[in-house]
């Protein structure tokens, strides 16, 4: 409770963050069961403070070896679902864009749905969320 204190005071400076950062995780370093909270705990760090990429790699890197290697797991697992989720939301806005292009081509519902891939109830409900037919 008390790191997540820490970390929320000094959330906007980071220099004062990263000082914080090393003192908090040096003090886990000799805790055994450590794992669950210090990932939470970065995790809100990540999402409260204004650190910037480099001043964040600057802070873990000053982490000691053990700790360091959780965080990195824990980093790369946010970053991986964060690209997923983009990735995903770049594959939906696609499939918009043909369902409007196919509806302006005036093919039908059941067609557009078999060449997206989604069901009749998706496609009819991008249509009304676009303007193309009313509610």
């Amino acid at each position: 409770m008390a790191a997540a204190i820490l970390a929320q005071r000094s959330a906007f400076d980071p220099i004062k963050l990263a000082a914080d950062f090393q003192r908090i995780f040096t003090l886990f370093s000799e805790t055994k069961d450590r794992g669950n909270f210090l990932e939470q705990l970065f995790v809100y760090v990540v999402n409260v403070s204004d650190i910037s990429k480099f001043e964040l790699n600057e802070a873990i890197e000053s982490i000691p070896s053990k700790i360091k290697d959780d965080i990195m797991t824990t980093y790369s697992r946010i970053r991986q679902e964060g690209e997923q989720i983009g990735i995903q939301k770049g594959i939906f806005k696609n499939q918009v864009q043909i369902v409007l292009n196919c509806h302006e081509n005036k093919i039908p519902v059941p067609l557009i749905a078999n060449i997206t891939q989604l069901s009749e109830i998706e496609v009819i409900s991008i249509l009304k969320d676009n303007g193309k037919i009313s509610k």
